[in-house]
């Protein structure tokens, strides 16, 4: 079982330097932007922010997702792999150029729809382009990620978050562009990333498609290509109505707060965001991205099911100490990210930790349906819980603020985990460590609640995060899994 949570730890540690990168980059931009762009401008960064991530996802049909199924289970011989991207883009590209377009055609209508107003433009022509280039990229990585490339996918991102940090310091502090000079160095990275896709891989597309697509036609090519946009789309269709559930849940409450209170509350909130999508990007990122062909490969195994609920324990261990960490020490990282107008977003840190640990143990729990190929249930309980989140929003907020906006979310992920397990688990069983997952879940809430209630010092915080580690050592892990950990870190320390 270890050599399949080192080859796990292997693709999740490069994706998480990836990710990583990126996550260190926005943080590294953050002071630049609270600082420029005040408030109300950092809220409207946050909120075209959020509309891109749905746009690539929607306009992309899911794709991005589904190559990597396909790819590993439906297409079997290796000279027919490069048509499931090469047919990817053929049947996306355009797609997602109409939208662009579209967007392109009526500027001030959707400039007034997302920021309030028309002569806002200019944002949503950047915006339509941004789109388009992140689609071919987002098509791309799937196939990075279905190829386990994942040193040439973590070199891309690290490519991609540098231009993005030289482009947006210079766009803010120097040009004064304010956040159409961000979006700007956005689409220039993006556009960068996309010639570096293009000519890194332009003799193996053309092998591939001179073999599998564009030459030598016959009914039996045909047919192939039947069969894996049909398995393309057959995965990704349902993906999307799910991924706009998710994106309900994920972020419709900046929209809330835009309507009911104002942009700057947006901003404010959005940094206190920051810091706890620190779980994400950091670990649940990772994993999402390198658990797919990690979970499709263990199916096959013997031992499959004892994995999956080892991995959700450890997951869950490495999740709860992130979000004691950025929880604890949310304070000191507004100081230093922000000026004292956004001191209150520390607030919402800890529940939207423990949201990104719902979402995460979500990716893992879900695999059941994906290994059984049900995804076709997959939208049933992504809905629900994003329904009840917006009807949430809208009361909590008018009550709360931005406190409310964050209880909303972490509630609709608890209904969405709930969901996920009924479901996953009834097409695929699997016994978890309930027990432990238990244990690890009440001693963290514990310290959380003391955290928000009571004000420690420094060193009582780094006191308190340390007495969890200890407990988790003393009660969770099993006397060979410690045996493990201390002869890895025996063999780390030699090294040194």
């Amino acid at each position: 079982m270890l050599i399949h949570f080192k080859r796990l730890f292997k693709h999740s540690l490069l994706y998480g330097i990836a990710t990583s990168t990126q996550a260190m980059v926005n943080f590294l931009l953050v002071p630049f932007y609270t600082r420029w762009l005040k408030p109300e401008g950092f809220g409207q960064l946050e909120i075209i922010n959020s509309l891109l991530q749905i746009l690539v996802i929607i306009f992309s049909l899911g794709f991005g997702s589904a190559i990597i199924k396909v790819y590993i289970r439906d297409v079997k011989k290796k000279k027919h792999k490069y048509a499931v991207l090469i047919l990817s883009l053929i049947f996306v590209m355009p797609f997602a150029g109409l939208a662009s377009l579209v967007m392109l055609l009526y500027a001030p209508f959707f400039s007034q729809i997302i920021l309030g107003q028309p002569i806002l433009k200019p944002l949503i022509y950047l915006i339509s382009l941004i789109n388009l280039f992140s689609i071919f990229n987002l098509l791309y990585f799937g196939f990075l990620r279905a190829q386990d490339q994942s040193k040439k996918y973590a070199r891309a991102f690290i490519l991609r978050s540098s231009i993005i940090l030289i482009l947006n310091i210079f766009s803010v502090v120097c040009l004064k562009l304010g956040v159409g000079g961000i979006l700007l160095g956005n689409l220039i990275a993006q556009i960068i990333l996309c010639l570096f896709f293009i000519f890194d891989s332009a003799k193996k597309m053309k092998r591939a498609s001179s073999k599998t697509v564009l030459k030598n036609y016959n009914p039996a090519l045909k047919k192939r290509c039947y069969y894996i946009l049909k398995k393309l789309f057959k995965f990704g269709i349902p993906i999307i109505p799910a991924t706009i559930a998710m994106f309900i849940m994920d972020l419709s409450d900046r929209y809330f707060l835009r309507f009911m209170v104002n942009m700057s509350e947006v901003g404010i909130y959005s940094l206190g965001y920051k810091i706890g999508f620190l779980i994400f990007v950091l670990l649940v990122l990772p994993l999402q991205l390198s658990w797919p062909t990690f979970s499709f490969k263990i199916a096959k195994l013997k031992e499959n099911k004892k994995i999956f609920a080892k991995t959700l324990t450890y997951f869950l261990i490495i999740g709860f100490s992130f979000a004691l960490f950025c929880s604890l020490f949310s304070q000191q990282a507004i100081q230093i990210l922000a000026t004292k107008e956004f001191l209150k977003a520390q607030k919402i840190v800890p529940w939207v930790c423990l949201s990104y640990i719902l979402l995460g143990a979500h990716y893992l729990i879900v695999a059941g349906l994906h290994i059984k190929e049900k995804t076709k249930y997959y939208p049933l309980m992504i809905i629900a819980p994003a329904i009840i989140n917006l009807i949430l929003n809208y009361f909590l907020i008018q009550q709360y603020a931005m406190l409310g906006a964050a209880i909303a979310t972490l509630i609709a992920f608890i209904i969405m985990l709930i969901l996920t397990y009924l479901i996953s688990n009834h097409f695929y069983p699997i016994k978890y460590e309930y027990s432990k997952i238990a244990k690890i879940s009440l001693l963290s809430l514990i310290i959380l609640v003391l955290n928000y209630f009571i004000q420690f010092n420094f060193i009582l915080k780094i006191f308190l995060l340390l007495i969890f580690i200890f407990l988790i050592w003393l009660i969770i892990l099993e006397k060979a899994e410690k045996m493990k950990i201390q002869i890895l870190l025996s063999k780390f320390l030699l090294k040194k």
